[in-house]
This record gives C-alpha cells, sequence and structure tokens, in this order.
C-alpha cells in the first residue's frame, strides 16, 4: 500500500506515511523491547518484554532463533555445525556445536502460563524448488520451513529435532494493556546452570526466574550508568 500510494503522488504531494494508512488506530500494536546482558563474556542472557497496546486481549506468535550462518554450503572443507534439542529439568533448550565456536547451550524460559515453548527445527538452507523449481533438494527442510509450519501448519520442520536452524514458538495471549517477559539464555558449555522461567509484569517469578531478573536488572543499571552523560 504504502509503494502503490506513494508512486501515485506526484512531487508536489506530502509523502503517504505508515501513520497514514491507519493501521494504529485504536492503539492496536504490540511493542517488544529485547534486553541483553552478559553474565560473562560468553553467556548472554535475554529479556524480550511484549506488550498489547490495544484496548482487546490479543495472541501473538513470538519465535526467538538461533541459526549458524551457512559456510558449508559454500566453502570447501567446512563442517556442517548442528543444533540439537535437549531436555534437562525445569529447562527447554538445544545445544549448538561449531568446528570454530565450540559447543553452547541454548535455554528457553516458560512462558507466563508456565508453558515450555515447542522448539521448532529446520537448516539454513535456501528453498530451491519454491525459488528456482529444482526438484532435487539438499534438505526437506529448508529455511522457510519454520515459517510455513507456524503460518501454514506444514510438516516442514524436523521431526528429528536437530538442524542449523532452531526456533522457539511462544504462542501469548496477553490482556489489553498488559506487558508479559519471555527470558532466554546462551552459554558456552561448562558455565554454571540458571533455571529461567516467564512470568507477567504483575505476576510473581520462580526463584530461578528471580534470580535471572536480579543478575539482567544489574548489569543493565551497569550498563545504563556507565552510558549516562557526565
Amino acid at each position: 500500500m504504502l509503494r502503490q500510494e506513494n508512486a501515485r503522488r506526484n512531487k508536489d504531494e506530502p509523502e503517504f506515511e505508515l501513520l497514514d494508512t491507519r493501521v494504529f488506530e485504536g492503539d492496536r500494536y504490540w511493542q517488544i523491547i529485547a534486553d541483553y546482558a552478559k553474565a560473562s563474556p560468553d553467556d548472554v542472557c535475554m529479556r524480550i518484554s511484549v506488550r498489547n497496546a490495544g484496548p482487546d486481549p490479543a495472541e501473538l506468535h513470538v519465535l526467538p532463533t538461533l541459526w549458524f550462518r551457512n559456510r558449508w554450503s559454500w566453502e570447501a572443507g567446512v563442517a556442517r555445525p548442528i543444533i540439537r534439542a535437549t531436555a534437562e529439568t525445569g529447562d527447554v533448550g538445544a545445544i549448538a556445536e561449531e568446528e570454530l565456536l565450540g559447543r553452547w547451550r541454548f535455554a528457553a524460559g516458560a512462558d507466563p502460563a508456565g508453558k515450555p515453548p515447542p522448539l521448532l527445527f529446520c537448516e539454513n538452507e535456501t528453498d530451491a524448488r519454491y525459488l528456482y523449481g529444482v526438484t532435487a533438494e539438499r534438505t526437506p527442510y529448508p529455511k522457510d520451513g519454520i515459517n510455513d509450519r507456524v503460518v501454514h501448519g506444514a510438516a516442514t520442520v524436523n521431526p528429528a529435532k536437530q538442524g542449523t536452524k532452531m526456533a522457539c514458538w511462544y504462542r501469548l495471549k496477553v490482556a489489553a494493556g498488559e506487558t508479559v517477559e519471555l527470558r532466554l539464555r546462551q552459554h558456552v558449555m561448562g558455565s554454571a546452570r540458571l533455571r529461567i522461567s516467564g512470568r507477567t509484569s504483575t505476576g510473581s517469578t520462580s526463584t530461578g526466574a528471580a534470580k535471572l531478573t536480579s543478575t539482567i536488572e544489574r548489569l543493565l543499571r551497569t550498563a545504563q550508568v556507565r552510558m549516562r552523560p557526565q
């Protein structure tokens, strides 16, 4: 719509902006903020705040995604990395292994209702059949697989729960004006474990979630002090 309307207008008319489309009427939009904090050089905590700015309850699908840059298809001698699901008490996550980066663990906290997210796996490979009509594909689970599973319900994610691209599928039902939080963590294998879980802005946290929240907020406060103008 933006492109077509601006192409129709002449140089004497103002630019047709996103606000002119009226998509924000009634404040029917989502506000999403991602905060990152390091517990150590190789231990990254992530907090995603999701706010429903609209006047009605609504559902939003949030898919934090981990993937490896595809070097193996274009550079000779590069080993294909792997991301595979792992199950540990209280956490949902995956192990990511790459010859240069080593072994990392990705942990996904539960949603505000206490439900862990399903993990969707595919390969970070171009969908050659869709783009070029090629019948002999490298994989039945190309990079579009996660999107096609979420949007169309297609069987395009690997049931073996491994690949070179992975997403955590959160389906959030958020009341009008409410903010909910998701927490994730990525660290080099061998770091101390830290239990995590989601919460609502008005709810309570578990002991593990409170510990992670304390860590993130302490690091964010430190960063804000350092960035404050003198």
